[in-house]
């Protein structure tokens, strides 16, 4: 090898042993954490509560059925064939909105855009009568855009009422899951372990 490698050194007379580390051994990448990514987050945020054995499935597949923005684009109809028909939709109905839709980040499971804004501006701490009106925006059919809102709402309520709750509904991230930052960690290629002094 040295003839080979002019950057190897043979030292004459010396014998040099190696003490070779068992690179089977698990513990070896025990402290390597795992890439962090949207779906294994809920996965791990289901794990963590005590739900029964059908709740669990429920909430597993519900997760696994989110689209990459973090919404659950499925009908009633689509729900139940997600189970072949085994589980009735409100058992399902029932975990998404109690379950599902309180982990992080806030707006996972909503259905639509408007559960969305709604799942987020919940956490918010806000008063009942901003909710009230938030929810007036967002849910009156006869509203066709938020100038419409504004205007016909301004009989009822402040404008400086209304100006808060549609900058309010303005901030909401409307796609939670592709802004969920995946943690990526920087995986040794080797790991050097003192033993015996060497």
């Amino acid at each position: 090898e040295a003839q080979d490698n002019p950057f190897l050194i043979k030292e004459s007379g010396e014998d040099v042993s190696f003490n070779y580390y068992n690179n089977d051994d698990d513990e070896l990448l025990s402290n390597l954490a795992e890439i962090v990514t949207l779906q294994n987050s809920l996965e791990s945020q289901v794990n963590d509560l005590k739900l029964s054995k059908s709740q669990q499935e429920i909430a597993m597949t519900l997760v696994q059925s989110l689209d990459e923005s973090g919404l659950l684009q499925l009908n009633s109809e689509e729900l139940e064939e997600l189970f072949n028909h085994r589980i009735q939709v409100d058992k399902i109905l029932d975990v998404l909105i109690n379950i599902i839709q309180n982990f992080e980040p806030a707006g996972i499971g909503a259905r639509d855009f408007k559960e969305l804004i709604l799942l987020q501006l919940k956490r918010k701490n806000l008063g009942q009568s901003q909710l009230q009106l938030i929810n007036e925006i967002l849910y009156n059919p006869t509203f066709g855009d938020f100038q419409e809102a504004q205007n016909e709402l301004q009989k009822k309520f402040p404008l400086e009422e209304i100006s808060i709750a549609l900058d309010l509904i303005k901030s909401c991230d409307l796609s939670p899951g592709l802004d969920f930052q995946s943690t990526q960690y920087i995986q040794a290629d080797i790991e050097i372990i003192p033993l015996d002094g060497n």
